[in-house]
């Protein structure tokens, strides 16, 4: 209940992050004696909203991409997620990026996502771009640069690729990558 307490008493003074930290305890539930509750969940979101702060449209989004108590969520949270990525949210404009490369076909427009979200140091961009080369374009060096990029941002998946890549016992030969 400390931890709580403490984010409670940020949260009273209009502390972003801990409002986003408390309202994923209330997202998730957590066995240190906080109740899962997907309306203070959504309560803190919307301060955070209130706040302009980018993160909190983008948790918005998420949650009700999720359906959680939300009437349409398709739309209500694409509207969501659009806004922070016009305010510069990482997590938003990669989802954005995925969104017109899968679902609309619109691959430029999405790496240019992906690039904007890479450029603030977002390793899942860094690995969607250099996966995007790998397994879309077949440009190799260009897959691999951005796999390095994402790995060096935290991205354990981007290390696994990389692992196989320069694996010499899993690949007939490095040549097929160069």
């Amino acid at each position: 209940h400390h931890i709580v307490d403490l984010y409670t008493k940020a949260v009273e003074r209009g502390h972003w992050k801990a409002m986003h930290n408390l309202a994923e305890l209330y997202r998730t539930g957590w066995p240190g004696g906080v109740e899962k509750d997907t309306q203070k969940t959504l309560d803190l979101y919307q301060r955070m909203i209130d706040l302009g702060v980018p993160q909190g449209f983008y948790n918005m989004g998420a949650m009700i991409g999720n359906r959680a108590g939300v009437k349409n969520p398709a739309t209500d949270g694409l509207n969501f997620i659009a806004k922070a990525a016009q305010l510069g949210n990482p997590a938003a404009l990669t989802q954005l990026g995925k969104l017109y490369i899968f679902e609309t076909h619109q691959d430029e427009l999405g790496l240019q996502y992906y690039h904007c979200a890479a450029s603030q140091g977002h390793a899942e961009a860094s690995y969607r771009i250099g996966s995007y080369y790998q397994n879309v374009k077949h440009n190799f060096p260009v897959a691999t640069r951005h796999y390095q990029t994402a790995l060096s941002q935290g991205n354990i998946n981007a290390a696994l690729v990389l692992e196989l890549i320069f694996d010499e016992t899993s690949l007939p030969s490095m040549a097929l990558w160069y």
